[in-house]
């Protein structure tokens, strides 16, 4: 695969828990950063987006594969993929290195949205931007199916405390939630072997969505449900390795 190195960056005790590890979130924008400084290394950075469509990228589905655990003072190099065309999509993957060591690995797969009435833009809207072609092309991506009849057993309700500047819920916070619902802090701490989020329907200030979690096959099934229309927010299915 074509990775370019896009990141170096030391881990501080402010990006870890009481614990001593990363936290997810913290793990996770780490990969993200990674991966989508290359976009902006090569014309098509969430600032062209905005400046020229009125856009912002919008993630549609997020993988995590961790290898190793991450404390304070750990140096860190990313290295990212080029896009590849999917459809209405984009996808990536980025990587974090330790002393030369694979730690981290994500695949994400986002699109250009118009911020203001969430239209939907295609890759051909943004393709002029970028400096360099994408990669290659591949079938778009198969989403997590939404389970009827889920055991949904927790609320919550986002407050603008909880959302970015645009008043949504970050990328990065989904899988915490994901985490706690799914016994990730229960006994010694594990790696996340595979953990999939598919945003479906985004979490805004002001939502209440319901949450719950369910044993499916070698791993856990999440779900998030928006209580006012019934529809998914996100889907998710993790496997841990303690």
């Amino acid at each position: 695969m074509d990775m370019l190195e896009t990141l170096h960056y030391t881990i501080t005790e402010a990006d870890c828990d009481q614990q001593g590890y990363i936290t997810v979130p913290n793990l996770v924008q780490q990969l993200v950063v990674a991966a989508t400084t290359r976009n902006r290394l090569e014309g098509g950075s969430k600032q062209v987006l905005m400046a020229n469509l009125k856009a912002v990228w919008m993630f549609r589905r997020i993988i995590i594969r961790q290898f190793q655990h991450l404390h304070a003072g750990d140096e860190l190099v990313g290295f990212a993929s080029s896009r590849t065309v999917c459809g209405r999509h984009y996808t990536q993957q980025g990587e974090l290195y330790r002393n030369g060591e694979l730690v981290g690995q994500l695949n994400h797969v986002m699109m250009p949205v118009v911020l203001r009435g969430r239209r939907r833009l295609t890759c051909e809207d943004t393709e002029p931007f970028f400096n360099a072609p994408a990669l290659n092309e591949a079938e778009d991506f198969d989403p997590l199916p939404t389970i009827e009849d889920f055991p949904y057993t927790e609320e919550k309700a986002f407050t603008q405390a909880d959302c970015d500047a645009n008043g949504h819920y970050s990328t990065f916070d989904y899988p915490e939630l994901v985490c706690r619902l799914s016994g990730y802090y229960e006994g010694e701490r594990p790696l996340i072997a595979h953990m999939q989020v598919d945003f479906v329907k985004e979490c805004v200030n002001g939502s209440v969505i319901r949450m719950g979690a369910m044993p499916l096959e070698d791993g856990i099934k999440v779900q998030g449900q928006h209580i006012s229309t019934g529809k998914p927010a996100f889907n998710a299915y993790c496997q841990y390795k303690r």
